[in-house]
């Protein structure tokens, strides 16, 4: 069984049409709206886009859903503004350093 068996439906998922910047805006765009169109959109949208070797180690939506609430996770939820720098690929590795303002009281 693939780890796209077990995408939120709906939501933003994986293609692999997508640059490494859309993946990260369209779950930056998820996270400043959190709750839209579903509750926690954005946090599913993350879990859509989470590696399988993340999800291996998160474990179930259930779970994810906790860690992300966290407070070590909870300020991207609702943030106010993120900041995107220049995408660095090596290969099939993509890295962007994203720096956010927030969250929205």
């Amino acid at each position: 069984m693939s780890y796209l068996d077990h995408l939120v439906s709906d939501l933003p998922t994986p293609d692999p049409r997508y640059a490494p910047e859309e993946v990260v805006r369209l779950q930056l765009e998820a996270f400043a709206n959190n709750d839209d169109p579903v509750e926690n959109a954005d946090i599913k949208t993350a879990y859509n886009f989470a590696s399988p070797a993340n999800r291996r180690a998160t474990g179930p939506l259930n779970r994810f859903v906790k860690m992300v609430e966290s407070p070590r996770y909870v300020p991207m939820i609702d943030h106010v503004e993120a900041q995107t720098g220049a995408v660095k690929q090596t290969g099939d590795r993509a890295q962007q350093q994203v720096t956010l303002t927030g969250p929205k009281s």
